[in-house]
This record gives C-alpha cells, sequence and structure tokens, in this order.
C-alpha cells in the first residue's frame, strides 16, 4: 500500500508539474511527463512520411519544449527583425561540459557575440566568401593532384577518392587555422584526428544528448569518455600550434604583421597582445 501510495504521488507530481510547463507556451498538443510528445511525434511520422508536416502538428519535442516556425513571414521578424531576442540557443549538455561555454559553438550570450563577431570578421578579412578564397582552394588541389602525379607507377596511381576529398578539405581549414597543410609528410595526423572524431560522431544519438552530464558519466561512461577523448585530442591537435607560436613571439622568433595577418592563430594570438584584459580572449 505505501509503495503504491509513493508511485500515485510521484505520477501526480509529475503531470501537475507538466501541466504548470506547458501553461506558458503557445498553443500544442498534449504532452506526458518525461517523454513529452515523442510518441505522437513517431506516430505522425510513421503516418506522414514526412519530418515538416509532423512539425507543423507539434510545438514540442520530448521533456525539452520547442516551438516551430514553418512560415517565412515569422521566420524573418524572428530571426531578422529581433535576431538579438532570439540569439540564444539550447546547447546539448554534454555539449556545454565539453566547451565549458567557451568558443562559437556551444555559446550563448556576450561571450558568442563577440567571439562570433571576430571570427566572421578575420574570416572575411582572410578571403572566405571572395575570389582570394578560391585561388587557395584552387591552389590546395593542385598541391594534392602534384602529391598524387608524383607517387605514380608508370603513369598510374591508386588511391582512395574519400581520403583525397578529406585530406584536401582538411588541409584548406588548417591552412587557415594556423597556416599549415597536410602533406605526405604530416597527413597521419589529419587522419588521426579525424578518426577520433568519426568515433564521436558514430557513438553519439539524440538520447546522448538530452541527458545530464552526470547520467552520461555513471551509466553510459563509454560512450561519455569517448566524446570527450575526441575533444581533447582536436583541441591538443590545435593548441599544440598555437602554443608553438606564442611560445616563439614571447622568445622574439616570430612577429606577427598587424597588416598581414596570416592565419586565424595569428589573427587570434594578435587580440590577446593588444586587448589582454579581455576575458573572452584568455
Amino acid at each position: 500500500m505505501f509503495f503504491i501510495s509513493i508511485i500515485s504521488f510521484i505520477l501526480t507530481w509529475l503531470v501537475v508539474r507538466q501541466y504548470q510547463k506547458v501553461s506558458r507556451l503557445p498553443p500544442g498538443p498534449v504532452s506526458l511527463p518525461l517523454i513529452g510528445n515523442v510518441p505522437q511525434i513517431v506516430y505522425y511520422l510513421w503516418s506522414t512520411g514526412g519530418i515538416v508536416s509532423t512539425l507543423d502538428l507539434f510545438r514540442k519535442l520530448g521533456p525539452i519544449p520547442h516551438v516551430n516556425i514553418a512560415d517565412y513571414e515569422t521566420a524573418h521578424e524572428v530571426f531578422v527583425k529581433n535576431a538579438n531576442k532570439y540569439a540564444d540557443k539550447f546547447h546539448a549538455p554534454l555539449f556545454q561540459a565539453i566547451r565549458n561555454d567557451k568558443g562559437v559553438a556551444g555559446t550563448n550570450g556576450d561571450h558568442w557575440q563577440e567571439m562570433k563577431r571576430f571570427a566572421l570578421q578575420i574570416f572575411r578579412n582572410m578571403g572566405v566568401g571572395k575570389d582570394i578564397m578560391e585561388l587557395k582552394i584552387i591552389e590546395e588541389l593542385d598541391a594534392r593532384c602534384a602529391d598524387i602525379d608524383k607517387a605514380a607507377v608508370n603513369g598510374v596511381t591508386i588511391t582512395q577518392a574519400s581520403d583525397f576529398f578529406d585530406l584536401t578539405v582538411g588541409s584548406i581549414i588548417n591552412n587557415i587555422l594556423v597556416g599549415r597543410r597536410f602533406d605526405e609528410d604530416n597527413k597521419e595526423e589529419f587522419f588521426k584526428v579525424k578518426h577520433s572524431a568519426d568515433s564521436a560522431i558514430e557513438v553519439v544519438s539524440l538520447f546522448d544528448m538530452m541527458l545530464p552530464v552526470w547520467v552520461l558519466k555513471t551509466f553510459f561512461k563509454a560512450h561519455y569518455d569517448t566524446v570527450i577523448n575526441s575533444n581533447e585530442e582536436t583541441r591538443d591537435f590545435v593548441g599544440k600550434e598555437a602554443e608553438i607560436r606564442d611560445n616563439q613571439i614571447k622568445s622574439g622568433k616570430y612577429s606577427i604583421d598587424e597588416n598581414n595577418v596570416k592565419d586565424y592563430t595569428d589573427a587570434f594570438l594578435l587580440k590577446i597582445q593588444k586587448d589582454g584584459e579581455n576575458k573572452n580572449f584568455k
């Protein structure tokens, strides 16, 4: 009897709590405690065969409320005219733990605004979205094709198309970030980091994104460790280049030309030199 009373009390509390939450939201279908509208969404996905028609019917997903904007006029009103009011985004607890509220991805508020503004300005100055970036991409393709020609035996080269394009794209990105491309001497560094990232993507699901970090650490430690290790490996790879350059600057072996910033690392270190008291760049 006591056990039944406890269960009844918990169920009653969950129902009341759910009602209090949804009463402050826009009109939507009746949701269940803990799982929200997941069963209804699954049913409509199965019956209609499309996500758009399903989201038109529902404005909440699971235990976390969502509002679906499905027309141009409302989207323009919200995301263009009132962009600052709706700038904050939901970030999975797992990503918050990984990013520690730093960087462009996985952050909100003033820090996100400043980092986004800085990144867009630097990338624009470096030619992203302009003809100069197209030239850099062509140069990388030429260099990659030259590597293939160099490895040819009797005019024939056998290569994996996926590795070719992955390495090309990764080399372009790395060149923008730290001014260094991947070639035959260091390409294994790239494939090691990429393999680690692929492993994390394979194990992480929407379910993992919704759970509190302590639950992941306790009951899904293998998933949690895979994601954390992948993030640390990627961060160490990128941070190593920045740390080397920072030490070179302090020892006088390297200097940054403010009028000719070579890559994103140069721009970031220059920002620290000029505005060292800004906590967002520490």
